[in-house]
Order: C-alpha cells, then structure tokens, then sequence
C-alpha cells in the first residue's frame, strides 16, 4: 500500500497555520481526493501542465513501446449531438476499455480534446502517462492533432520522455513510478488532440484480482462522453458501483467473454473544492472489484501481514528488553509505541508489490525506517511478542467515513493503524505518528470513520472512535487591571490536547521560531485592536497528557472605549469558540462543507480588578443545541472580577449543503453569545457621590430660580461640565479615551463662555494625541474666540492636513481670515464649505461668502446665488441670506427668529450680528453697533457670535 503524506487543512483554530503530517497509504491517491484524473489504479493519463522533471531520462531501456491499438478494443466516436458549456478546451471522448486475461489485465485508454480558446493550449498540448515499470508495460497507439480534416501524426519516439519524477519524494517515499511526458509541438485554437495508449499488467499484491476505480469527469474541461469497457471471462465476477444515475450500464455475453460498458454524458468539468469533504466525489467514481464482500478484503489483508507481524529473534529481543523496563501490559505497550513512532522514521519504499504488502518486522526494526504498513506490521509482531493482541486495521485517512459507502475493495483504504485489546478494551494506535506522547488511552486515532481488520475473521468494517467527545484545546485569558487608567495585561494560556497538540508539535518543529511565535499573537491582535505581545511566547511540552502549553502575554494600552453612556466598554471573545464555527465567506454552497477538528473546545475569559468597578454581581447562562453543535456560555460576576467561560461540542465532520442556512441561522442565533461585553462605570464611587451632589445643587437652583434666563444649551453644558471633571478626577481613563473625554470638556467649557480654561483643556488633549484634528480645530475657535487669529490659522491648518474635510477647522480659518483683512482667502475658504451640499443647506458660509465678497468690492448677492438652498421652504438661517439678498427686512426675520422658543435667543443673536456686519458694510457703524451689543446683552455665550460681537464691537471703541 502505498505511503503518502496528506496535507492537512489550515487549522481554523487559535493559530492559523497551514500544516502538513499524517501518512496514508494507497496505490494511487483516493477517488475522492484527486484534483485531476481521479483514477486510484496504477496508471493515470492526464493531460497536464509543465513541471519540472526530478531527474534525467532513463536511460536503462526505452520503456515503452509503439503500436496499433490491440484488435479488440472498439472504437468509440463522437456524439456531436452533444452541446456542452463554453470552454476553453472540450473533452469530446474519454474512452477506458479493459481486458482480463490469464496473465493480468490490458487497459486501454483514449483522449479527444478540442481547443477552443488560447487559454486551453497549454493545458491540452502537454500529455503524461504514469506507470509502475515493476509490473507494467507502457504501449503507445498514436497521439495525431486533427486540424479540420488534415490528420497530423505527432508520434516519434524521440519526443516520448521518460522520467522517473518520484513525486512523493519529499513525504518521504520512493515509489519507483515511471512518467512518459509528450509535449506537442504547433498546436493551435481550433485543433482537435486525440492520443491512445495501453498500460499492460496488474500489481501482483492484489493476487490476480482485478480492482479498479476511474472518475467520469475531466479536469481540462466539460466532457461530451465517457465511456468505461470491461471485457472478462465469463467466470469472473466483477462487481461495479457508482453513485450518479446519469451512469448507464449495459451487460452482455459473447463468446464466453463478458462485455460490460459503462457510459455517462455531457458531465460538468471538475473543479476542485478544498472546503469539500472528500468523499462527496465518490459519485463520480466507477468502482470496480473482484473482491466479493469486505470479509474477502480481510482475509487478502490477513495474508498481506501474515509474515510481516510474526516476530523474529531482534523482535523478541526487543520484546524482552521492554518486559524488563514495564511490568503493566499498558506500560510495556507505551514503551513499544514510543518505540515504532519514535525510533523508527518515516519513510517508505513503495515498489511494486511493496505499494501494499509490508517488509518484515525484522527488516523494519534493523534498517529503522519505514512506512505505515511496516511500522504497524513491526508494532503487533512485538506486541504479540509481549503477548498484547494486537491486529493491523486498514482505514482511510482521506476518505474517512466515506470508505464505508465504497465497493468492497483494498482501494477503500489509504492507512494501516493497528488494534490492541488493553483490559478487555480495544485501543485504536497509529504507528506514523512520531510527536504523540503520554499514555496510549490519550494517543487513539478518531475520526475516521471505519476500517477493516487484517483478520481473516472479520465479517466487515468496524467503526472507530469519533470525535464529539475529544478535546481539542482548552483555554484560559486572564485580563488583569491595576489602574483602569493604565494599560492592562492579557495572559493567554492555550493547552491543545491530542492531535492537535501534534499538529502544534510540527508547526513548532517546522518553521523558524519568530515565526511560530508572530502566527501564535496574529490572532488576538485581530481580536484585541491595539494589543502588544508583551515578551516571548512560552512553549511547554505535557508528555503525560499528550498536551502542549503555550502562553502568550500582551499589554492592553487602549483596551477600554467609551460608550454613548459614559460607560467604559471592552469586547471579550471565546475565541477558540469563535473559530470552529466559523462559516467561509460565500454565498450558499451547492455541496457539503468540511467541518474541520470536530471535537470539544473550551475557552475561559477572566477579567480581574483591584479596586470593585462593577455595581454588582452578576450571573448569566445560554445554552443552545441542535443538530450541528452545542454551545454552553456561563457569566460570572463579583465586584471586581468577571468570568466568563465557553464550551462547544462540533457534532459532525461535515455540512450538507441542503443544511447551509439552518447552520447559519443558528449561528446567527448564538454569536452575540461568543462575544461578552464588559461595561464599567468611567466614574468611581467617590467622584459619584460628589457629582451627585453637584448635580442636586444645580437643580435646587434651578427650581429656586437662582439660574434664570439661561438657555437649555447653557443648563446642559453646566451638567456636561460637573460630569466630564467627575470622570477625569477618577484616573480610570486610558490615554485616548482620556483625550476624548478632555475634548468634550473643553468644548463644554467653550459654551460657557470659560474660553481661556477651554484652551488649556484642547492643550491637554493635544499633549495626548498630538494628530487629534479635532482637537486642534476646537482650539482654531478658541483662539479666533479670543482674538487671536493668527494662532487661529496655525491650528486650522494643523486641523485641516489631519482631516482635509474638517469643516469646523474650514470654518475657523475662514473667519480668521476676515478678521486679519484676508478677504480673498477668507472668501475662498467659505466657497470651499459650499461645494459641500450640507453646508450649502446649513447657510452659515453663504453668510460670510457675502461678506468677505463684499469686503473684496464685490456683488455681495451675486455670491450669495452660487450656492442656494435645495429645498423649497429652507430652513434658519436662510432668512438671514434673504436679509442680506434684501428680500426680507430685519423686523421680517426677527419675526421668524422668535418663533421656535427653544431657539429664540440662539437666532436672535445671530441676527443681530449678522444683521451688525451688514450695517458696517453699508456704512451705518452707530447701529451697527447697537445691534453688537444686543447680541450680546442677549447672553447666548455658546454661540461664536457672542463672542465675536464682543471682539467687533472692542474694535470699534478702539476707532
């Protein structure tokens, strides 16, 4: 049985690492799992790519011969009344006739492809041919290049090369395997490429049985027709199956030969689905056996070991020295485990009818290599020698449970594992598997599916262990805050338990350190924005448990945000719950979906405090079931701790496709639960007790009326300003969510009117996230607030390179602009704002458009149509544009101002500086200023035109 390594699927766990290990055997690749011709038999005609060659061209003899097809294969013609899908290349004809004979089996095998477009050249113009040169015999029958009617024979010797490519060398096996490679020359779009061959000889390990299996469908394109001829002597019964109805089978009796034809028509082109099962092929796959049940497979597969598993005098010796060391049978069957998984490599020399039948123990045991079929043929002949009963068992490890819906065949089966009886209990162990540890009991193999017994006893498959109950990892992360102010830490401790221990085994064996270790912090530093690996990761072996340990630290400097609430929120995650149900991003599938690692995960997040910031305790629990999965989550809560810990048993190793939305309605169902968020008040008990007292103040005041005349913007600032300093002075602010509460208070103070306690505030801000723009356009009104403009213009454009589209930092230089007399840039800023069409509707920049256009000498009303209001009934303060268009006088629009009381005073001061700078253009400077002082009389501080009437009116006293 031939060894081959099968690469495992990236691991959709904690690490994603895309890993390679476990050994399989077979004597070509499994039905299902083959990416091109799926043909699990000795020989495969592909059509292929270019690779490159491992080594020269054989040079011992030509290897192959040339000739016509043998007289009783029957030639197979076009349907052209099949319409097959666009392509870039169409399989016409794919035509396999087998004959039985005394001596073995003739298999014949022809190809018609038509090129379609130029993208299908390279795919049909190279041609490959594997054989086993041990026991087969390469016949060539013609390869022509139809170009319309003009046949073109591109037959010749000297363009057949052969290659001895040992394609498997690098999964450690040597399987003597021959490739014959013809590239064609001038092949053009258009073309039609016929090619036949004949492959002659059967491996002798199968003891003049013929088995069989060959896909209906091509991986170069849509096939027209597939055709599968088997001719036997009418004494042989050959047994068939396949899954697909589009099959058509008919049988026949001619001269006691039995013809058997096997026909299937316009089948889609393969494309492989690496998120498929593998076993969903199996459809498409024709098998044929002359086995007759799987008890006539265990009895071939009892004679396949018989001599391998009888222990031999180094064996015995062995044994001997085991019995000295362990007195227990499960101490002395570890020692033997360790012994054949550890120091015995891997590695197979799979020639001829060693493809299957394994060398002898003591070969094994001397040379110290060999495949899984040597190693387990070395594993039960000493553990008979210890007197443990021990059985080889062949199983898939490709097509797992699919192999029990396979004809009766040794191509079922890719592995041997042994069976052991331990106290009366069986025990499933895999001899490959060199970075297992611990005892045997935690070392089985699961999860695939069923196997067969070497045992001429065996009546048919038995099941192996499954997967619902095996741990996979546990987790635990524990957060811990000192000060809620100060960066946390998060200690993440994984402990990955049996296989995928191994598979952690490898990763870390297989690669350089730093790599390991940046693949191990990826995925909480997807999870923890912000989170810095904090020291190296911590890798620690439990040999005893068949477990690895692996920490990881991390600082948390921006772990908490700030809620709509005032509360300081974190998201926590069960991320390894997170990531075994985690659905691929597609629309819904049309076949199954490989479930990968099914099994039990465990993940616990422990968020610990040294002061109590929760108000008090809690307890939760959700629990869901149904028929994918379980899930378990369990909240727990004091003062100053949380826990939450999650559980997830995956049910099933695959999702049917008729499942997709139920699953992903449930999942919908149950993500909220995968992601716990923790809220803790951003305001201690003491600076809580303060506020409330501040608070109780301001409205005993308000009620006495000792407040009266303030407007609601006012009353909420004051309420804003109590607030915002309560939550500074309990240092539980982490640096960024520090500066926004630091902002929100210095532009609560700005609304008071506390202009100067304002700007140290943006200053504060800015000493903690210096590229804050709004920050730094805040400050730009401050400072235009207080009449500094050119300080003004320095922070807008500090803003405005930060954030180009910051229409606070546009409007403050604008304005601060006018005020040094810039007139044009001021004019140019405002018409910036308005290419903004929320800005256009708002109306404050057509305001000042008009100024600034008027101050340049320019029609003010002009500018003002440049950018007008979308609506038909515009909203404040477009009445001040009809003011300044003179289509509505001042008493007009003061009307309208005082006509929502909530806004009153607001519009009011508005108008009157407005109104105010109107007055000054057109020269009437003592009403103007009549107007300046009503706005400002009018108290409305949060408004910049309270504070820049005040600047314009001191401008002109100083006249």
């Amino acid at each position: 049985m031939n060894l081959q390594s099968t690469p495992l699927r990236r691991v959709a766990m904690t690490l994603l690492l895309a890993l390679a290990g476990t050994t399989a055997l077979a004597q070509a690749p499994s039905p299902a799992a083959l990416p091109k011709a799926v043909k699990p038999k000795p020989v495969a005609a592909t059509a292929a790519k270019p690779r490159p060659a491992a080594s020269a061209p054989a040079e011992a003899s030509p290897g192959f011969q040339i000739a016509p097809a043998p007289a009783w294969v029957q030639p197979l013609a076009a349907d052209a009344s099949i319409s097959l899908p666009s392509a870039p290349v169409h399989v016409l004809v794919m035509d396999r006739q087998t004959r039985l004979g005394q001596t073995g089996s003739h298999q014949y095998m022809r190809s018609l492809r038509q090129i379609n477009e130029a993208a299908g050249l390279g795919e049909a113009s190279q041609l490959q041919v594997s054989f086993d040169p041990q026991y087969q015999q390469l016949v060539i029958h013609q390869i022509v290049v139809w170009r319309g009617e003009q046949r073109i024979d591109k037959l010749e010797r000297r363009h057949v090369r052969l290659y001895q490519r040992e394609t498997q060398l690098e999964r450690q096996m040597l399987d003597g395997r021959m490739t014959a490679s013809i590239v064609l020359d001038d092949v053009r779009v258009g073309d039609r490429i016929e090619w036949a061959v004949s492959v002659i000889g059967d491996n002798p390990v199968f003891d003049g049985r013929f088995v069989d299996s060959d896909t209906a469908m091509a991986h170069s394109g849509p096939l027209a027709l597939y055709q599968y001829r088997l001719l036997a002597p009418e004494g042989r019964a050959i047994h068939h199956r396949h899954g697909d109805a589009g099959f058509e089978t008919s049988s026949q009796l001619r001269d006691g030969q039995r013809e058997t034809v096997f026909r299937r028509r316009n089948v889609a082109q393969f494309v492989s689905d690496p998120q498929a099962p593998p076993w969903i092929w199996l459809p498409d796959v024709l098998q044929l056996s002359e086995f007759t049940d799987w008890a006539d497979v265990a009895r071939w597969a009892e004679g396949l070991f018989k001599e391998a598993t009888v222990p031999g005098n180094e064996v015995r010796a062995q044994a001997a020295t085991i019995r000295e060391r362990a007195s227990a049978p499960a101490e002395r069957l570890r020692l033997a485990l360790d012994l054949v998984q550890t120091e015995v490599r891997y590695f197979g020399t799979e020639i001829g009818a060693a493809s299957h039948r394994p060398a002898l123990s003591e070969k094994v045991l001397k040379q110290r290599f060999g495949d899984c079929k040597d190693k387990v043929g070395l594993l039960v002949a000493l553990l008979r020698a210890l007197d443990i009963e021990a059985t080889p068992v062949l199983v898939s490890s490709g097509l797992r449970r699919g192999a029990s819906t396979m004809l009766p065949s040794p191509l079922a089966f890719d592995h041997v594992i042994a069976r052991v009886q331990l106290d009366g209990q069986p025990l499933w162990l895999d001899a490959t598997r060199s970075l297992q540890s611990g005892p045997v009991a935690l070392r089985q193999s699961q999860g695939l599916g069923s196997g067969l017994a070497a045992d001429a006893q065996a009546a048919g498959l038995v099941v192996l262990p499954g997967t619902a109950d095996v741990l996979r990892i546990d987790s635990i992360d524990t957060l811990r805050f000192g000060k809620l102010g100060e960066p946390g830490t998060l200690e993440a401790r994984h402990t990955y338990h049996g296989e995928m221990a191994e598979w952690m085994r490898a990763a870390l064996a297989g690669r350089p350190r730093a790599e390991f270790d940046r693949l191990m912090v990826g995925e909480y530093t997807r999870f923890y924005p912000g989170a810095v690996p904090d020291g190296a990761v911590d890798v620690e072996q439990d040999p005893e448990h068949n477990a690895l340990k692996v920490t990881v630290r991390y600082r948390l400097p921006a772990f908490w945000k700030m809620s709509d609430k005032g509360m300081l929120v974190a998201e926590v995650p069960l991320i390894n719950l997170i990531q075994p149900l985690r659905l691929p991003d597609q629309t819904p599938r049309t076949r199954p979906l490989r479930i990968n690692m099914p099994g039990l995960y465990r993940h616990v997040v422990w968020a610990q405090f040294t002061e109590d910031v929760f108000g008090q305790e809690m307890r939760d629990r959700f629990d869901d079931s149904n028929d994918f999965f379980t899930l378990h989550v369990q909240v727990d809560g004091t003062r100053n701790s949380a826990r939450v810990e999650g559980e997830v048993v995956q049910l099933g190793d695959a999702l049917e496709a008729a499942d997709w939305t139920r699953y992903r309605d449930a999942l919908t169902k149950l993500w909220p639960h995968l992601t716990r968020s923790l809220s803790v008040n951003s305001i201690d008990e003491t600076r809580a007790r303060w506020l409330n007292s501040e608070l109780k103040v301001l409205r005993d005041k308000a009620a006495r009326g000792q407040i009266a005349g303030i407007t609601p913007v006012q009353m909420g600032a004051l309420v804003a300003a109590s607030v915002t300093k309560a939550r500074l002075d309990s240092d539980r602010l982490a640096p960024p969510v520090r500066a926004q509460v630091q902002l929100m208070r210095a532009v609560t103070l700005d609304m008071l009117g506390q202009h100067v306690e304002a700007r140290r505030g943006y200053q504060a801000v800015l000493a903690l996230t210096p590229d804050n723009a709004d920050a730094h356009a805040n400050l730009a009104m401050n400072a235009l607030k207080l009449g500094e403009d050119a300080a003004a213009i320095e922070h807008a454009d500090k803003a405005l390179r930060l954030a180009p589209r910051n229409a606070l930092a546009r409007h403050a230089h604008g304005f601060a602009s006018y005020y040094r007399e810039d007139y044009a840039r001021a004019r140019d800023d405002m018409a910036e704002l308005l290419n903004n069409r929320s800005e256009a509707e708002r109306g404050q920049a057509a305001l000042w458009l008009y100024l600034a256009t008027r101050r340049l000498g320019g029609d003010g009303a002009a500018a003002l149509k440049t950018a007008p209001p979308a609506g038909t009934r515009p909203a404040w303060p477009q009445p001040l544009v009809a003011l300044y268009e003179g289509q509505l006088s001042f008493d007009a629009v003061l009307t309208q101002a005082g006509a929502e009381v909530g806004v009153k005073k607001q519009r009011e001061t508005e108008l009157y500086f407005f109104a105010a700078h109107k007055l000054l253009l057109d020269g009437e400077a003592a009403q103007a200023r009549r107007y300046l002082q009503k706005a400002i009389e009018l108290g409305v501080v949060e408004s910049k035109e309270y504070a820049l009437a005040k600047r314009e009116l001191a401008r002109l006293e100083r006249q």
